[in-house]
């Protein structure tokens, strides 16, 4: 299979240009949609899904140009397999290596193939990643809570069974300039997801991937049912949430041991610093529900502080209080009396990139000190 028999695989009707200008046929400018067998909409001709995100002043993402449906992803990867025989690439895990090996050779020939979709949308694919990144995916869905699914941002991407949506044809045209990707892949979503699965290397890195979804439409939050549901719940359904939002927190964040020690704080801090710092969530806000990153960014602040919150009441002692003025809030023992604390809203600062939850617990101990030694001192 030369390039242009994986060109010809990919695309039908129109004109790609490669590199060296030569030319090979594409989707027809103009066709009719019609769903597919998997719900997804592809041309009458077998061309390809615009995602609805996509603009015209820049190029279409490399997901969208990868198949035209999850049958032609199925048969990409199989003709992978297919062609790259003397590798054992029978659809498992440990078959992964094995594409990072072949990629090792082919790296250096990878071209990229411009294509006019029509309509003002154009696009660039390098199936030397495409294809690969299709077996890939192929061998997570065949083995993992993994599913092929269509993101309005990313065209075909991988979506895990805990809702998070993987850009990977993207994250393996990225690392056409690097190491081959695939088993840092692998291994990054059985630490980082939780897949049931073994690490491949063990000593190894992890992948930088590009572009995670949650795959949360803001368009599906109704505020006023939300608000009238929370004020239907009582102080004990409450504290019996943010004990489960605390877990939730362990659950979702495997890589980063968190055990409710005061040393996990440290790595709390790490986590929010790699996932929350960046510029995705430079315009978030905490509590609102118009755009996906304020809806993840609240819904990370109440687990982190809910953890946070656990953390204290485990080494602290106390217990969480709820009461209509000042609502959920953690009450932890000084001398004969208690303070409250209100660890969400600390969750809230250390998000926020203004405060850690290093410094926040050490804050929080002074401030019993201190208070312990008034009470005693006024005895």
């Amino acid at each position: 299979m030369g390039i242009f028999d994986v060109l010809r695989a990919l695309f039908g009707g129109g004109q790609a240009t490669a590199d060296d200008g030569r030319t090979e046929p594409t989707a027809e400018d103009e066709s009719a949609t019609t769903p597919d067998d998997d719900g997804a909409e592809s041309t009458d001709d077998g061309g390809f899904r615009i995602p609805e995100n996509a603009t015209r002043d820049e190029r279409v993402p490399f997901g969208a140009l990868a198949a035209t449906n999850r049958a032609e992803l199925h048969e990409n990867a199989e003709e992978f397999a297919e062609f790259w025989s003397e590798y054992e690439l029978d659809f498992t895990p440990s078959s992964i290596p094995d594409v990072d090996a072949m990629v090792a050779t082919q790296q250096e020939r990878a071209n990229y193939l411009s294509i006019d979709l029509g309509d003002g949308y154009e696009g660039a694919v390098a199936p030397m990643a495409s294809e690969p990144a299709a077996y890939f995916g192929e061998v997570m869905v065949r083995n993992y809570d993994a599913e092929w699914t269509f993101d309005e941002d990313f065209g075909w991407a991988l979506q895990f069974g805990n809702g998070q949506i993987v850009n990977i044809f993207k994250t393996a045209h990225q690392a056409l300039e690097g190491d081959p990707p695939f088993v840092m892949l692998h291994d990054t979503f059985v630490e980082d997801v939780g897949l049931d699965g073994d690490l491949l290397d063990t000593d190894g890195g992890r992948a930088a991937v590009m572009d995670v979804d949650e795959g949360i439409d803001p368009d599906d939050f109704d505020d006023e049912a939300i608000a009238a549901a929370a004020g239907e719940r009582d102080a004990e359904e409450l504290i019996e949430d943010v004990r489960g939002d605390a877990e939730d927190h362990v659950e979702a964040w495997p890589a980063y041991e968190f055990d409710y020690s005061v040393e996990s704080l440290e790595r709390l801090d790490e986590l929010v610093t790699a996932e929350f710092s960046g510029p995705a969530f430079a315009d978030a806000e905490v509590g609102s529900t118009d755009d996906e990153a304020s809806i993840l960014l609240t819904a990370h602040t109440v687990n982190a502080g809910s953890y946070f919150g656990e953390v204290l009441r485990r080494e602290l002692g106390g217990s969480w209080r709820h009461t209509e003025t000042d609502g959920l809030q953690l009450e932890l023992p000084v001398s004969d009396g208690a303070a409250r604390v209100s660890p969400i809203a600390m969750a809230e600062s250390c998000l926020a990139g203004d405060d850690t939850f290093t410094d926040r617990y050490a804050g929080v101990r002074e401030v019993l000190d201190e208070v312990g030694e008034q009470l005693e001192s006024g005895d």
